[in-house]
């Protein structure tokens, strides 16, 4: 394990998600704010499967999907994709690599040092999570018409319900609900175990919720809200500049206790030289009226934590973490594990990503750790 001592750096302020319909590009990824309950952790982990067949356990987790292949004990690589705390634990999702074949995986730790695997899924890739009410929801899309939801009351034994509609996209908690975007619909859920179809609209690419709004966003700078049971209403959160060879989109959508925040990427001449990007955010209450965040994070910076006198952030492409009191001024503290995620529990910061796990107790000072352990 590396110390790594915090730097000084410039102000800045950022959010996140992900886009579909345009040239890709390095985007952050945020994490879930929310201080739980604490729950009750099991001691070991339990087999579950897929579809009535049992899973299998391994030396280090459970296999979901009755795979014959227990879980080797040391991967070649694992990328997490979405973290959170809850019940007492973080809780991360992602990818592991064991000689060429790749797996979705959860896994939980107490202190973002030593991760313990308590899931591999034999078919599938875990894309989202969600903690609310008294239940964690993993969003798995199992191929391109059918999804998943894994639930689990302390993090420690899961279960897996179907999904009734679609191939699963994006998924928040919120208003009492986890609401799933889908290529068919949207569906709710208060505790991830009964769902619902919302057949008005089908999923966009990166669902968010704060001040009792879902906000989602799909191609383009149009944005669409509801309250999770209502109609949903679109609205363009700023002129669209787009013209032959060049485009504009919605890069990332992000939301906090200020709201939404909102990073667009305007493209020129894509595929020629030059070729140049810019980038702007915009800030909403409601996900309806928006306006430009000049005062705010740096575009280039995504918001992996913001809370009540703390804001952690990341610039993904230069690699780096931004740490202070408030998201108008951070400063940069360490090297980053981007494109990452981050949360809050135990007395402790921790963001983890595509090299590894970092972990703090102050968000200035980091150790930088292997998720190969």
């Amino acid at each position: 394990m590396t110390a790594l001592v915090g730097c000084g750096g410039v102000a800045a302020n950022n959010e996140r998600g992900s886009s579909k319909d345009q040239p890709s590009v390095d985007a952050g990824t945020g994490g879930d704010t929310t201080t739980p309950s604490q729950g009750t952790a099991g001691s070991e982990p339990t087999t579950i499967g897929v579809g009535g067949m049992p899973g299998i356990a391994g030396t280090t987790g459970v296999d979901i999907g009755g795979s014959s292949n227990p879980v080797p004990s040391t991967p070649d690589e694992i990328t997490v994709s979405n973290l959170t705390f809850a019940f007492g634990k973080f809780v991360a999702i992602g990818v592991r690599r064991d000689h060429g074949v790749y797996a979705g995986i959860v896994m939980t730790s107490a202190d973002g040092e030593t991760w313990e695997e308590r899931v591999k899924l034999s078919q599938g890739s875990a894309i989202s999570l969600a903690f609310g009410g008294e239940h964690l929801v993993v969003l798995v899309r199992i191929d391109s018409s059918a999804g998943e939801a894994l639930v689990s009351a302390d993090a420690v034994a899961w279960s897996h319900v179907s999904l009734p509609s679609g191939e699963p996209w994006t998924m928040a908690f919120g208003n009492g609900m986890f609401l799933v975007g889908t290529a068919t619909a949207y569906v709710r859920s208060t505790d991830g175990l009964s769902w619902q179809s919302q057949v008005d609209a089908v999923g966009g690419s990166g669902l968010v919720f704060a001040g009792g709004h879902f906000v989602d966003y799909g191609s383009g700078l149009t944005v669409r809200t509801s309250d999770g049971t209502g109609p949903w209403q679109s609205v363009q959160i700023a002129p669209d500049a787009s013209s032959g060879a060049n485009g504009t989109a919605i890069q990332r959508l992000e939301s906090g206790p200020q709201g939404f925040r909102a990073v667009t990427r305007h493209w020129c001449c894509f595929g020629e030289t030059p070729n140049s990007d810019t980038f702007a955010s915009y800030r909403s209450a409601d996900g309806l009226s928006w306006s430009s965040d000049e005062a705010g994070l740096p575009p280039s910076l995504s918001t992996l934590l913001e809370a009540p006198g703390r804001c952690l952030a990341e610039d993904a492409r230069a690699g780096t973490l931004w740490f202070g009191a408030d998201c108008t001024g951070v400063a940069q503290v360490a090297e980053g594990a981007g494109p990452a995620t981050g949360a809050f529990g135990n007395g402790r910061y921790v963001v983890a990503g595509k090299t590894g796990v970092l972990y703090s107790a102050d968000g200035v000072t980091w150790i930088a750790n292997s998720l190969l352990n």
